[in-house]
């Protein structure tokens, strides 16, 4: 079940794996939010098992790249946790390279959300204003 306020902790692959005793020490200082990169399965498996298991809520992302099929790069995240209680999954968009007009970065994005609503799995996209500004001229299609 998601669980309003408190803090998130965002982790990635470099954090290396971790146990249920390290997730109940972050809990125990006050994280109740578990924010997990899906760059690397095994990794981001044993960091989301143990943030369920210490009664964490479950958020996860995935790092967009330019020149991979959105629709591939989505479907991998979300399969990589399966049978999780995921509440949300982010879509980081960010970098300089390979991008392309703004016209085909929002129909890249477009691609993304779809397999997330196709699968029933909240999104939301993580960016820096000036990289939005930029890349989609300040695109408001997914303000909601």
């Amino acid at each position: 079940m998601a669980q309003l306020g408190g803090w998130g902790l965002d982790v990635s692959n470099h954090s290396g794996k971790f146990g249920v005793a390290t997730a109940q020490r972050m809990v125990a200082e006050g994280w109740n939010r578990l924010i997990v990169s899906t760059y690397d399965r095994d990794i981001a498996r044993a960091q989301a098992e143990a943030a369920v298991s210490a009664g964490m809520e479950l958020q996860a992302y995935v790092f967009l790249k330019p020149d991979l099929d959105p629709v591939v790069q989505v479907s991998a995240a979300l399969n990589k946790m399966t049978d999780l209680p995921l509440t949300r999954l982010w879509l980081d968009v960010e970098g300089d390279q390979g991008w392309g007009d703004p016209g085909s970065v929002i129909q890249f994005i477009e691609r993304a959300v779809e397999v997330c609503v196709g699968r029933n799995v909240p999104t939301g996209i993580y960016t820096s204003r000036g990289w939005w500004q930029k890349w989609t001229i300040d695109n408001q299609d997914f303000a909601h």
